[in-house]
């Protein structure tokens, strides 16, 4: 048997699938590019969003998805702009995206 190796650090992205909800239709698998990040860079970000919703206050998702992302699966571009649109559109996209960046993080995390 062959064993994968791997590099002393993380690649600094990588692609993962996301289900973005539509209305009326079942979830459309939509491909992001993520930022990676180290173990102490997630348990900052985590904490940093755990505190946002305990503010009460309502996070900026275009900023929240630039954050976690630089790229993905679309014929329009990777903007500020785009991704306002697209959120505005697809009303749990955001929701979808965050889930997915950390869920693939965690389980890089649970991997290891």
């Amino acid at each position: 048997m062959i064993m994968a190796k791997l590099a002393l650090k993380a690649a600094p992205t990588f692609k993962a699938q996301v289900e973005i909800p539509v209305a009326g239709v079942k979830p459309v698998k939509m491909e992001f590019t993520f930022r990676h990040r180290t173990r102490k860079e997630l348990d900052v970000y985590l904490a940093d969003l755990r505190a946002k919703q305990a503010e009460g206050g309502n996070a900026d998702e275009v900023a929240a998805v630039m954050d976690v992302a630089i790229g993905w699966e679309n014929d329009e571009p990777f903007n500020a702009e785009n991704v306002g649109e697209f959120l505005d559109s697809y009303h749990k996209a955001a929701w979808a995206i965050g889930n997915a960046y950390i869920t693939e993080l965690m389980q890089a995390r649970e991997g290891n």
